[in-house]
Order: C-alpha cells, then structure tokens, then sequence
C-alpha cells in the first residue's frame, strides 16, 4: 500500500454563511513538493549527541557545532 500523496487540513473560514471561504494547508508527503532531506542531514541529526558519534565524518562534526544539522549538510560547491 503506497503512502498518502498530500493532505488538507483546514486552517479557517474567511467571510460569512454561504459566501466564505475555508482556508486549508496543503501538505505534501511525496512527489516534487515533499520536503526531502539528503543523507547528510539525517546522518548529523541522527548521530549526534548519541553513543555512535563517532560514525560522524570530523567535516561534518566541525560545521555541526559551528551552525547545526542544517548548515552541515550544505553541499560544498567546487
């Protein structure tokens, strides 16, 4: 069985009776909207601070604690 594609949830109603509105937030799970991750900001949330920290490469342990997971797995461009 294959995940949920996106998802409405409604956030309110805009105007009065019959003639309003509802605002929702669309929430994509998969496809081209989802937000994604790379394998080294999983790596740096998922290691750090745990017993195999030390699986973590010393680059990224570095830019960790200077900026967080966030700013370790930011892609170098050469």
């Amino acid at each position: 069985m294959r995940s949920k594609k996106h998802d409405f949830i409604p956030e309110g109603f805009v105007g009065k009776c019959g003639k309003g509105y509802i605002l929702k937030n669309w929430i994509i799970h998969r496809g081209l909207g989802a937000p994604i991750v790379n394998k080294q900001f999983r790596d740096a949330v998922r290691l750090t601070g745990s017993k195999r920290e030390h699986l973590l490469a010393n680059k990224l342990k570095l830019r960790m604690m200077a900026g967080g997971p966030r700013y370790a797995a930011m892609a170098e461009r050469k």
